[in-house]
């Protein structure tokens, strides 16, 4: 295994490889064979159908790293052929491994995946692809085959970028995990960081005087009314005690304060209610029941989120996250850390419930209460 990893790595950077004037022909049906080969042999298996069933496996745990793990293969075949590397090394797979490993790293591992991101990546699998023959060659003089090595060396460079490239965000090594959970905590990042500057600039502000609600909003409304229509004329049929095709409030507010069904307090059902009732009626219709009902699904689950985030901010589990914390989480996901009025603002509202403790810091749960009141402003654009 040694002698062929040597022998087809340093065979395409020979002089007299490098010397030739003909064109190279390759055989594009075993370069997409080549694809998948790349893929396997990160763990030394040099079959398609092996690193098919690895791209399969990688897609269940992760779809963003089965797809990086792909194109990356995908980009150092490409490498490959684009100056002229012996075909047997490329289809062998040997021009893909370290790319994919690379594209996987950069691509959504170390780094939360983003439009700028996608390139960075890409640009990482063709340096891992180049710098394999180079690292083989030297690494050959001693009897050494290179391995992933030339990945590491690429890697370690990449992650030594942060910072310096515009809007690449790295990932905390300590917090490090899948790229789809690095990616929820960034959306999660930019609400909670909306939520802040929210209830600083907007907190006395009603809902229905704001402009009209966003795309965003209204596409997430839309999905949740899909999936509460199932219940939807169930549960009209529960609460129209008159018969007459509409709910009231208290009927309905009583309900779910019972029932104990999400986070979201009375006060804020009544903005909700607000508007999604008939100005005629006061009462809700089918069509505004369905309005309600998607509206308190949304709030609920942006407070699942911000419960997420805060709790994860508190890594001693002592309940309690500093303004410190929180700027430093924000500014770790590209986001602005909250300037001296607005942390103002935040310690005046948070203190209105609450006490902070012999630290300055605030029970994190509690603030994720005060937080809640401005997340009707997430609906609407201000």
């Amino acid at each position: 295994l040694q002698h062929t990893l040597q022998h087809t790595l340093l065979h395409s950077i020979l002089p007299e490889h490098a010397g030739r004037t003909e064109a190279i022909e390759y055989d594009w049906s075993l370069l997409l064979q080549a694809i998948p080969k790349g893929v396997g042999q990160v763990y030394l298996a040099d079959n398609t159908a092996t690193g098919i069933i690895m791209i399969v496996g990688m897609c269940v745990c992760s779809p963003i790293a089965a797809v990086a793990a792909t194109l990356g293969s995908f980009i150092g075949i490409l490498t490959g052929v684009a100056v002229g590397a012996d075909p047997a090394a490329v289809y062998f797979g040997l021009w893909g491994y370290n790319s994919v490993l690379g594209a996987i790293t950069v691509g959504g591992m170390f780094f939360v995946i983003n439009g700028p991101c996608i390139p960075f990546a890409a640009y990482c699998a063709v340096m891992c692809a180049l710098t394999t023959p180079t690292i083989g060659a030297i690494l050959g003089t001693v009897g050494v085959p290179a391995m992933t090595f030339p990945f590491c060396v690429c890697a370690l460079t990449f992650y030594l970028l942060q910072g310096s490239v515009s809007k690449i965000i790295a990932v905390s090594l300590a917090t490090a995990s899948v790229p789809e959970e690095h990616y929820r905590r960034l959306h999660i990042t930019q609400f909670v960081a909306k939520s802040f500057r929210a209830m600083a600039d907007q907190m006395n502000l009603r809902p229905h005087q704001q402009g009209p609600m966003t795309k965003k909003a209204r596409l997430e409304l839309q999905l949740y009314k899909h999936f509460s229509a199932r219940t939807l004329g169930e549960l009209l049929n529960f609460l129209d005690l008159d018969d007459d095709g509409y709910v009231n409030f208290l009927d309905l507010s009583c309900l779910i304060v019972r029932c104990n069904y999400g986070h979201v307090p009375k006060e804020m059902l009544s903005e909700i209610w607000q508007l999604s009732c008939s100005e005629a009626t006061d009462k809700l219709d089918r069509e505004g029941l369905s309005d309600f009902i998607a509206m308190r699904l949304l709030l609920k689950k942006k407070r699942e989120d911000v419960d997420a985030y805060l709790e994860m901010l508190d890594c001693d589990a002592t309940g309690f996250v500093s303004i410190e914390k929180i700027n430093e989480a924000l500014e770790a996901f590209g986001q602005k850390g909250l300037n001296a009025g607005e942390q103002h603002m935040l310690l005046e509202q948070y203190c209105r419930h609450s006490a902070l403790n012999d630290d300055g810091e605030m029970e994190w749960w509690r603030l994720a209460d005060v937080l809640q009141y401005s997340f009707m402003n997430y609906l609407y654009k201000g």
